[in-house]
C-alpha cells in the first residue's frame, strides 16, 4: 500500500492480471465501476516490483493479496496488531496512503499527478 498509495479496497482486490511486470504496471482501475472512488494505471516503484515479483511466483489464487488460496477481505486487525508488535501508535492504512503522497510530493512530483495516483477528483481533495 505505501509503495502504490492505494486504497484498501482497491489493493485487496487487485488480481494478477492487472499487474504487468514488463511495462512496470499496476491497473488499480476498477473494471465493473463498483465503486466512486477512482482508481489509476500506477508505475511499480523499486520497492513494490520486487515484492510483487516474489509474491507472484508464490501465488496460489488470482488475487494478489490471498490467504488460504483466496481472497483477504479485511486487513483491519492484522494491520493493527502488526502496528502494535512493530510499536506504531496511531497509524493505519490511511497514514499509509498519505505517506506514500507525501513522498511523492517531496520527490518533486507534481499535485496533479499525485492527484490522479490517489484516485481524487481534483486537486482540492488532495
Amino acid at each position: 500500500m505505501l509503495g502504490t498509495a492505494a486504497r484498501v479496497g482497491a489493493i485487496l482486490g487487485l488480481t494478477w492480471d492487472r499487474v504487468d511486470f514488463e511495462r512496470r504496471a499496476i491497473n488499480l482501475r476498477l473494471p465493473d465501476a463498483q465503486t466512486k472512488k477512482g482508481g489509476a494505471v500506477i508505475a511499480m516503484n523499486g520497492m513494490t516490483r520486487p515484492a510483487l515479483q516474489t509474491a507472484r511466483h508464490t501465488a496460489l489464487s488470482d488475487h494478489v493479496v490471498e490467504y488460504a488460496s483466496g481472497p483477504v477481505k479485511n486487513i483491519r486487525k492484522g494491520f493493527k496488531s502488526t502496528c502494535e508488535r512493530a510499536g506504531l501508535r496511531e497509524v493505519t492504512t490511511q497514514t499509509l496512503r498519505h505517506t506514500a503522497a507525501v513522498h511523492m510530493v517531496s520527490a518533486g512530483i507534481s499535485i496533479e499527478k499525485v492527484s490522479q495516483y490517489l484516485g481524487h477528483s481534483n486537486t482540492r481533495i488532495t
